[in-house]
């Protein structure tokens, strides 16, 4: 009795953490179709885009582009936070004058359950940001 006790909590325990996560980082190198056609123009413009395929809504960060005798831009410490029916996505903007392949200046995210957001909020470097561009494709 005690064996199927211990069964029945250890099922209902692991269901209960498979949650689908808010929001998942994509691999820009994987990405292709509609989705890749509708960053291509923004890929020469650093920004935070909002895009939408009518099923769900992507978050594009780009700091890829570099100015001569300007610093590059690390993105660092995403971050986000969920409040209500507001969608808050933070990170901190890291000015430097190296620049490796391992740094992230190009970040792109699916945000998974976007019925639940009336609002998302973007914060860059502990202060309110806003989307460049909202696209729809």
């Amino acid at each position: 009795m005690k064996r199927i006790l211990l069964f029945v909590l250890a099922v209902f325990l692991l269901t209960g953490c498979t949650q689908k996560e808010t929001i998942t980082q994509m691999d820009m190198s994987k990405v292709n179709g509609e989705l890749k056609d509708a960053i291509a123009p923004y890929l020469e413009e650093n920004g935070n885009y909002l895009l939408s395929d009518g099923k769900g809504y992507y978050v594009f960060l780009n700091r890829g582009n570099k100015m001569d005798g300007e610093e590059a831009v690390e993105l660092k410490n995403f971050n986000i936070d969920v409040n209500n029916e507001v969608l808050t996505i933070s990170f901190d903007e890291d000015f430097t004058d190296t620049s490796t392949e391992e740094t992230d200046h190009q970040l792109l995210y699916k945000i998974n359950e976007e019925d639940q957001y009336d609002t998302i909020d973007i914060v860059s470097n502990g202060e309110q940001s806003h989307f460049d561009h909202s696209i729809s494709f």
